[in-house]
């Protein structure tokens, strides 16, 4: 019953802000950089033929939801990057030298399922990364030079994997990694996870992965990053889950002075 309220309290919270701002018609956008890297679906065209995955595996190694809750937020903020591309075709939060399995032009997605019907030659991979990992980055490093702070988005599935015989174990509302502390303050960090929190109605975790992608570590602009991954949970509509995190983002940039 307790944590039934705590959702309710947040949802009112998180609706309340969003009726706010929509009647405010002289809202001033968010000095921030949102970066969507893994919300795209599709395949370029010249790849249709090799790519083995069909349209539900493609889906699936995405990060379901994220477009939904994301998205919107290209209203509010100066800066928007995304792209339509697979993560399984093209990872924009790898490296570009990141050759492994799970790397930047992906051979294999989860478990043993390759993504093409042969290796792709050297050629054809860096002709990907020169198409649409570079174009990304550099897109990010010009427009975020210019902002306050940027965070890069994600969603997450609501359990973990269970470990042997045992049960799925549940997993926070939300989760932020600072990349150990190199990409931002654990001041800001702090303050970004007390607004989620407060409007998400529940615990959100501080650098529980060691995986931070490299759009975090490597801090495109020069400006303070974050990652930020919200649970596919369904204690919250979809619309709700945007509203809270459009309300967290607005209270976070105004109690940090951004705005």
């Amino acid at each position: 019953m307790q944590r039934l309220n705590r959702n309710r309290r947040a949802i009112r919270l998180a609706r309340g802000m969003q009726a706010r701002c929509l009647m405010d018609r002289l809202f001033e956008r968010l000095p921030l950089a949102i970066s969507l890297p893994h919300a795209g679906r599709e395949v370029p065209g010249p790849l249709a033929k090799l790519c083995r995955l069909g349209a539900d595996r493609i889906s699936a190694a995405a990060d379901l939801e994220s477009g939904a809750i994301f998205r919107p937020l290209a209203d509010i903020v100066e800066v928007f990057v995304t792209t339509k591309v697979a993560r399984v075709i093209v990872d924009p939060n790898r490296a570009e030298d990141d050759r492994r399995r799970d790397g930047v032009v992906k051979t294999h997605a989860s478990g043993e399922d390759a993504v093409f019907r042969r290796p792709l030659a050297e050629t054809e991979i860096e002709g990907l990364i020169w198409r649409y990992h570079r174009p990304y980055h550099a897109a990010l490093a010009r427009s975020a030079a210019r902002q306050r702070f940027g965070l890069d988005c994600h969603t997450r599935p609501a359990a973990a994997a269970p470990q042997g015989a045992g049960k799925p174990a549940p997993r926070p509302r939300a989760w932020l990694g600072n990349a150990g502390g190199r990409s931002c303050s654990q001041e800001t960090l702090d303050g970004l996870t007390q607004c989620l929190g407060k409007y998400l109605g529940g615990p959100v975790a501080i650098n529980r992965h060691d995986d931070d992608g490299y759009i975090t570590w490597s801090r495109p602009g020069g400006i303070p990053w974050v990652e930020l991954a919200v649970s596919q949970g369904q204690w919250m509509s979809l619309t709700d889950k945007r509203a809270a995190v459009r309300a967290a983002l607005i209270e976070f940039c105004k109690q940090s002075k951004l705005l």
